[in-house]
């Protein structure tokens, strides 16, 4: 019976190994889910200006974000509110200026995350959630309606506010997004108990729910990061005014240099922001 008390002592390493897996997977998870390049704000700041953003203070002088103004005359009946783009997990806001290159006609806030760039705090969906919460509420006090742009974990805090105030909501745009944050870990760690785990859920399917549209989903058909499957799950999931757009070719990181412009064209008529006057620059 030598065997199997030494088979049971092996068991015993293994399982002790995964108990100790699990204990540090857990202790680190918003590490592996949130990766923020820091600066201070002079730096972060003179960032954004060589990238052709301004810095969006808020009431008390907090550095938000970035934005940029509209540069052309948009269509004729176009309300031409503002844009509140939701970043994905790394890097800092000053870094998605091309999203300001896609909307020319319209003003752009790039939030800024806790623990992003200059702005304290830790990354996490409470105090993202609370961070998108004031940068919408203060928009939609001063411009009106606001549209939504989440791009990758961005699609989480978008989903949120749209489900959640859709009045003040005239449509979202996710870009390579999920059906929740737990989907996307189960894909990647099928050996783990990751529905027990996480912290940060990001149900986007749930938090959809309160918000009628429209929403425009587009994926990237060799996304690994996010395989396109689960943006497909959500659109058709979906019980509003809803279209999908599937890039072929495109991968997580190249997907908005892989869109076309009429491709682009549709997508800003779809959700209701059609663009006249200029080309994007």
């Amino acid at each position: 019976m030598a065997w199997v008390y030494a088979l049971w002592r092996w068991v015993r390493v293994i399982l002790l190994l995964y108990a100790l897996m699990l204990v540090l997977l857990t202790l680190a998870q918003r590490r592996l889910i949130y990766f923020p390049s820091r600066g201070s704000e002079r730096d972060v700041t003179a960032a954004a200006a060589t990238a052709g953003l301004e810095p969006w203070w808020d009431g008390d002088g907090a550095l938000t974000g970035f934005y940029r103004p509209a540069r052309i005359q948009p269509e004729s009946g176009d309300e031409s509110g503002p844009v509140l783009v939701l970043h994905g997990n790394a890097g800092y806001a000053a870094h998605r200026n091309y999203y300001a290159q896609l909307f020319p006609h319209r003003p752009v806030y790039i939030l800024e995350y806790p623990g992003f760039g200059a702005r304290p705090g830790r990354p996490g969906e409470k105090s993202i959630r609370l961070a998108a919460e004031e940068a919408l509420r203060e928009l939609a006090s001063r411009s009106g309606p606001v549209l939504l742009l989440g791009e990758s974990i961005g699609s989480g805090p978008a989903s949120w506010l749209a489900g959640a105030y859709p009045e003040m909501v005239t449509g979202a745009i996710l870009i390579t997004p999920f059906t929740s944050l737990v989907d996307v870990a189960r894909s990647q760690f099928p050996f783990l108990p990751v529905g027990l785990l996480l912290r940060d859920r990001w149900n986007n399917e749930v938090n959809l729910e309160g918000f009628p549209g429209p929403l425009a989903v587009v994926v990237a058909e060799e996304d690994r990061v996010v395989p396109a499957r689960f943006g497909r799950q959500l659109h058709e999931g979906f019980r509003g005014s809803g279209r999908l757009w599937s890039v072929p070719g495109s991968d997580h990181n190249t997907l908005i240099g892989d869109l076309s412009r009429e491709t682009w064209l549709e997508i800003l008529h779809f959700v209701g922001a059609p663009m006249g006057g200029g080309e994007p620059r």
